[in-house]
């Protein structure tokens, strides 16, 4: 039995949710639409605006598909009206961004610029910070949660945080997600 998969999802008023053949899901709402295709041995049941997830088989396999199948479903829904985003903060003198269209310049301290052409579902706001050590927040939004991770990542491994600190400024350069808790090494300054 999956705890996760039993817990009922509420619908909406502003969102509309088909089940197509082979168990295909379109979830429209007010940020768009997403369609996903989910196992034939999950059974879903609307009832009003509360959807149920059942699982029809007792295979292992199946068992397992349960609980995921109704987390994806949860993140469509809450895509399609509130959105998903993800911030990313880049630490680090001379480090810039820039987004022209659906392409993401950045200049971080490499012999070349970095170009990365962004998903036409994304998009993608710089803000940048005035202080000490000047630093610049992306924002990643969009309405499929697994997208908007994936652009996250591919951006943070253009530069992955230094785990060295130094004595002088006690801040770790590089691309970091805000919130992220990271370990860091005394550098030796020593002889």
């Amino acid at each position: 039995m999956s705890r996760i998969g039993n817990k009922p999802i509420i619908i909406p008023d502003n969102a509309t949710l088909k089940v197509g053949e082979g168990n295909t899901i379109s979830v429209k709402g007010p940020k768009g639409d997403l369609t996903r295709t989910i196992s034939p041995n999950i059974v879903l049941q609307i009832e009003g605006n509360t959807l149920t997830i059942n699982n029809s088989s007792a295979q292992k396999s199946d068992k397992s598909l349960h609980g995921l199948s109704r987390a994806l479903l949860y993140n469509m829904i809450v895509g399609v009206t509130e959105g998903y985003q993800k911030q990313l903060q880049i630490v680090g003198t001379g480090y810039k961004a820039n987004v022209e269209g659906d392409i993401l310049e950045l200049n971080l301290g490499k012999s070349h610029v970095i170009y990365i052409k962004l998903p036409p579902e994304i998009s993608l706001t710089v803000v940048i910070q005035k202080g000490k050590m000047p630093t610049i927040i992306l924002t990643v939004m969009g309405m499929d949660k697994e997208l908007v991770g994936l652009v996250a990542a591919k951006i943070r491994e253009q530069k992955p945080p230094e785990p060295y600190i130094t004595k002088r400024n006690n801040t770790q350069k590089g691309i970091r997600c805000i919130g992220e808790i990271l370990v860091g090494k005394m550098k030796k300054d020593g002889k």
